[in-house]
């Protein structure tokens, strides 16, 4: 992750008109400042359960720099400043809930997702919620980067736009003057750069060393296509404030509906992408490849989720009384539940499957699981064979 110390060092140029580089033969003619500033901005966005329900009370921070921690909402909204420009590694916790990591950047809604706590936990991070294929922030020990503008097809800076390196996932926001500095890979790179009023550029870029800053000249955007619609729950009501990302490479762009469930990812090249909508309110998300070659507008449902009761079954002792069980399912996460005294226990939210399961006695000491037999709804368990897990 980036420190502040070596970020703000990797921000650090000469006051200059122009900027050349030898190896790379690119010329930068705006008159700008120093560097993009280290301002305090905010970044807002929403923290939810496994089942997209909203989580009151939770605590969020940067990891990426300290400070102070705020709260979300009744509706499991926040605000929280960050220094402007950067990528940030933001977590949540709450009470009775494990801790949920994801990147942010100022400009887009973060989306932090808690699954429930298990009572054998060791008190350290839980699963994270966030997507697995989502990069961290550039380790401090990178200090290439590459530095450019953004202009639309008029040659006019555009403030603030977002700028992503497709192979690493580092975002950063340009300033008000278009201005960005990126953290670069050693190898060749894909630069994608987009903004709120729909306009998109591309780059293709081959670093000419390993370290330092490097010119890219000017990313000039244009208006792109649109990927639009309006969500709806199990019910064919609008989903409110549902949340989406869209996918492709290492681009990850989120959006929650508005009151009449509609969204609009703007700035969109032509090409292969994956719409992601999340669990929201106990209805299931989904995943849908797309391949966009013109902007699109369309109607798109969240599935009814379903409850899956099931027995929990020692084979030399019948029914595991007030056993503990972890259920894991693509998509959702993990959930919890303990079962009553004839070994049921019950899960919600839950889609078709296939589901893992993890099982402890009511001492929390591990039991192998067997089998899982759907047919009739029997977990199958048998004692650990080491005193040790028990």
């Amino acid at each position: 992750m980036w420190a502040t110390g070596a970020m703000e060092a990797l921000l650090q140029g000469p006051k200059s008109a122009a900027a050349v580089d030898e190896n790379a033969g690119l010329l930068l003619k705006h008159s700008t400042r120093q560097a993009p500033e280290l301002l305090l901005v905010e970044v807002d966005g929403r923290v939810i359960d496994s089942l997209g329900w909203p989580v009151a009370g939770a605590r969020i921070a940067s990891a990426s720099e300290g400070g102070e921690a705020v709260s979300s909402d009744s509706e499991g909204n926040f605000i929280l400043q960050v220094l402007a420009g950067r990528q940030h590694l933001l977590t949540a916790t709450a009470e009775g809930m494990g801790r949920s990591s994801a990147l942010a950047i100022p400009g887009e809604p973060a989306l932090l997702i808690l699954t429930t706590e298990f009572p054998w936990s060791t008190g350290e991070a839980q699963i994270e919620a966030a997507p697995a294929e989502e990069a961290e922030p550039a380790d401090e020990g990178t200090l290439l980067a590459g530095e450019g503008f953004l202009v639309d097809q008029a040659g006019r800076e555009l403030a603030k736009a977002i700028v992503l390196v497709e192979e690493t996932g580092e975002r950063v926001r340009a300033d008000e003057y278009g201005r960005f500095r990126v953290p670069l890979p050693a190898e060749s790179c894909s630069i994608l750069a987009y903004d709120a009023e729909g306009r998109v550029g591309h780059m293709a870029f081959k670093p000419s060393r390993s370290q330092g800053v490097m010119p890219l000249g000017e990313i000039h955007l244009n208006y792109g296509l649109e990927l639009a619609g309006i969500l709806h729950d199990k019910d064919r009501a609008p989903a409110q404030i549902a949340a989406l990302e869209l996918r492709r490479n290492g681009m990850h762009r989120r959006q929650f509906t508005d009151a009449s469930g509609r969204f609009a990812f703007r700035g969109l090249l032509p090409g292969e992408y994956e719409l992601i909508a999340y669990p929201h309110r106990g209805d299931l998300g989904f995943r849908q490849p797309i391949t966009l070659k013109g902007s699109m507008d369309a109607d798109w449902q969240l599935e009814a989720s379903r409850s899956l009761r099931i027995q929990v079954l020692e084979q030399t002792a019948g029914p595991q009384a007030l056993a503990h069980v972890r259920l894991d399912a693509e998509g959702i996460g993990s959930l919890y539940a303990q079962a009553d005294s004839e070994g049921y226990v019950l899960f919600e939210g839950l889609g078709t499957g296939p589901f893992a399961f993890e099982v402890r006695d009511p001492d929390f000491g591990a039991m192998q699981v067997l089998s899982y037999q759907a047919e009739v709804a029997k977990l199958m368990v048998a004692s650990s064979a080491s005193p040790k897990e028990r």
